[in-house]
Order: C-alpha cells, then structure tokens, then sequence
C-alpha cells in the first residue's frame, strides 16, 4: 500500500493511528507529497486532490481519513478491530456517512452568505441584492 500524506495534516495522524494499532505500518509506503505542487500524482488519484491518498495493493485509490481508516482496520492482523464489521450494524458499512465527495464542497461556494463575503454567485433565479 502506498500513503500519500503531509506530516502536518491531522486526517493522514488519523489514518496511521490506525495504521500502528492494527499492525500495518510495515505494510505501507508512506510518500510525502505537496498537493500543490504541479507534479503531484494526487489529482489523478483523488478526484479531490487531497491528502491522505491511499493506494491499496490491489491499485485502488481511497480517499477521506475515516474510509482510509475503516479500511486499513479491516486489513490489521493485530489487536482488536477499532471499526464495527459489516453486518454489526443495520445497514452495513459506510451505510450512515456521507460520500466524500458529498462532504467536499468547496467551502467558497458552500454558503456564499454564511461569512458575510460574496464569493460566488447568487442561486439561479434571484437577484444579488435578494436576502432571506
């Protein structure tokens, strides 16, 4: 497996807690990586172009720390499981999260009134001057 990840990001601590605990870190090629950088490979596997970036051994990319820590956990050999298995909860895994490309919404355009600065245009149908 191969880890794209920046040592300062909270999400890539979170996914190599799990890492550690489950008994992987010698599974996993960590690769530092600058996503803003023009030679960076993460946009082509992430259509987010965020860290963590996951490539399992099988060539699939994952992406959003909680999937990528659900998933190494579900690989871990050692200690106990930190995720419920599938079929322990009524609807299966992933069944209550949104997708993270749900989750990922640009915060500029997110809510364009929720800081007081107008950074993208109104919705369709009404006029900038409209307020709620």
């Amino acid at each position: 497996m191969k880890l794209f990840y920046s040592q300062t990001s909270p999400f890539v601590r979170k996914a190599l807690m799990v890492a550690h605990e489950r008994g992987l870190v010698s599974r996993i090629e960590l690769s530092p990586t600058d996503v803003w950088s023009p030679e960076t490979v993460v946009p082509t596997l992430n259509p987010l172009g965020k860290i963590p970036t996951l490539v399992t051994d099988d060539g699939m990319a994952l992406f959003d720390s909680p999937v990528i820590a659900e998933y190494l956990d579900s690989q871990g050999t050692q200690g106990q499981p930190l995720f419920p298995r599938p079929g322990r909860s009524a609807g299966g895994p992933y069944a209550s999260r949104p997708s993270p490309m749900a989750s990922a919404t640009p915060p500029s355009c997110a809510g364009w009134r929720a800081c007081g600065r107008r950074t993208c245009a109104p919705p369709t149908g009404r006029s900038a001057s409209a307020r709620p």
